[in-house]
């Protein structure tokens, strides 16, 4: 039995993403991202780019962070210089209250949106919930821990979610053993298809991994089981040796029924079936859930 000392309690937990880097794919996607938002702003009155509206937007972010202008350096046109800081603006805490800011002013000029000035996003390339979907996932895909929420309109740490911190990143952490290399392996890889959009493999992983630590639990008790049988079987080996009540056999089975229904792991037959990104989240939050009661249970 594992003792808890203070060196284990201290130690980081796992984690996915980085908080503080902001490699530079990342960096020109965001250019791009602006360039297609507010660089279509116009006024109606049919006059150029509003330099004024930018800067705005550049005033609360130097003013907030105690800076004479926007790094790397300034420049007369405030759109350029906010563009100038997205690429190569080398304080990352002060990029990311630009890029928030950015995004504040998408969602307030999106149509239906009290807007209290005369400018429009005229032509945009991105509608701005459409936008703020791609900021998402670029921040995913490139594993930097943040996202933006439409709700509170702010920047979060992927890391500060109830779900992440009080989920993945531990379940993470009891994987690290090494006789859970295989499903740590496994679920690692999942969380890494998950970031590339690769949703249907994510999932096809996310199970997986939840069957290897079924059978590596299994095998440590010596409970009677058939390693090749389907998840049905490991969950009622379980369940039966454990034991556990009956309806535990629902829960457990969640995972693998969630992943038969999304993702291509068993085939679809006629219908071509296509793993959306709330399919992904649910089986992984599930996985690791399940996985976490597991390890911490019988493992």
């Amino acid at each position: 039995m594992p003792f808890d000392v203070f060196s284990k309690r201290g130690k980081p937990l796992p984690d996915v993403f980085v908080y503080d880097e902001l490699p530079l794919k990342l960096r020109q996607q965001l250019a791009y991202l602006y360039d297609d938002t507010l660089g279509k702003l116009s006024c109606n009155h049919g006059m150029d780019r509003p330099i004024g509206f930018f800067d705005q937007i550049r005033h609360v972010v130097v003013r907030e962070n105690g800076v004479p202008h926007l790094p790397p350096a300034e420049c007369n046109d405030p759109f350029v210089e906010i563009r100038y800081c997205l690429l190569q603006g080398g304080d990352v805490p002060l990029v990311l209250d630009l890029v928030e800011k950015i995004f504040q002013t998408v969602l307030l000029l999106s149509p239906g949106e009290h807007t209290p000035c005369d400018f429009e996003l005229e032509n945009a390339g991105l509608e701005a919930q459409e936008a703020v979907k791609e900021l998402n996932h670029r921040f995913r895909e490139n594993g930097v821990g943040y996202q933006f929420d439409v709700n509170s309109k702010t920047l979060v740490r992927v890391d500060s979610l109830l779900v992440y911190a009080t989920v993945i990143q531990p379940v993470l952490l009891l994987l690290s053993q090494a006789e859970y290399k295989v499903p740590n392996d496994e679920f690692l890889s999942a969380l890494d298809d998950y970031k590339k959009a690769k949703y249907s493999e994510a999932i096809t992983k996310a199970g997986s991994a939840y069957e290897s630590v079924m059978k590596v639990i299994l095998a440590k008790k010596q409970w009677p089981h058939d390693p090749t049988r389907p998840a049905s079987h490991l969950v009622k080996a379980i369940v039966d040796n454990a034991p556990l009540d009956g309806g535990y056999n629902q829960v457990l089975m969640s995972v693998a029924n969630v992943r038969n229904l999304a993702s291509s792991a068993h085939g679809g037959g006629t219908t071509a079936r296509v793993a959306e990104e709330h399919h992904c989240q649910l089986t992984l939050n599930l996985a690791a859930s399940a996985m976490l009661y597991l390890v911490e249970e019988f493992g």
